[in-house]
């Protein structure tokens, strides 16, 4: 990391990139660089999305990744600049990785709406395909794999620490926890 500091300053938030050899490969955004970071290291074990199928597959070949801050913007207008500065590098030729062109899930379609023709043909499509629940490690916004949510029962039920110690651990909210041990959430 080329940066000395990890916090923005009150009232602004980091955009970042993360690179390889061949450049810039992601921007996001984020109040804590060191901990964005770490959070990218850990969610790339689980190999759900593009992106962090490309961070395990550097960490495997041992290769790294550089975090580095690209612009400190007003949290009022984050979302702004990260689609601001993805579509900015996709313009340059950069192969990125990002899910989505930006605003924490953005699709692009922010602020349009369908024409009612286009909502008709939607829905028709809809109706034709069968509906399909991803559960468990299949789903793409799963935070967590089998065999952490066996260690959470596991944990829980030598009474080991508490819930609330649980919920830090893993990054799963309390709530998620208690539905999970009482095997609510996968069950």
């Amino acid at each position: 990391m080329n940066q000395n500091y990890d916090l923005p300053p009150s009232g602004f938030t980091f955009i970042y990139t993360l690179s390889d050899e061949q450049g810039v490969r992601y921007v996001g955004k984020t109040n804590n660089l060191l901990k964005r970071l770490r959070k990218h290291l850990t969610e790339a074990k689980l190999k759900r999305s593009i992106r962090e199928k490309w961070i395990y597959n550097k960490l495997q070949a041992n290769t790294g990744i550089m975090i580095e801050v690209l612009d400190i913007v007003p949290e009022s207008e984050w979302a702004f600049y990260e689609t601001y500065w993805i579509s900015q590098f996709r313009a340059w030729g950069f192969n990125l990785v990002n899910g989505t062109d930006g605003g924490e899930g953005s699709n692009g379609f922010q602020g349009r709406r369908h024409t009612e023709e286009t909502k008709e043909l939607l829905r028709a499509k809809r109706k034709l395909q069968p509906p399909v629940q991803q559960m468990g490690e299949t789903n793409g916004r799963a935070k967590l794999t089998q065999a952490l949510v066996d260690e959470i029962r596991e944990k829980d039920a030598k009474g080991e620490c508490s819930r609330r110690a649980l919920s830090r651990a893993y990054g799963v909210a309390p709530l998620n926890i208690k539905k999970i041990i009482d095997r609510v959430y996968w069950k």
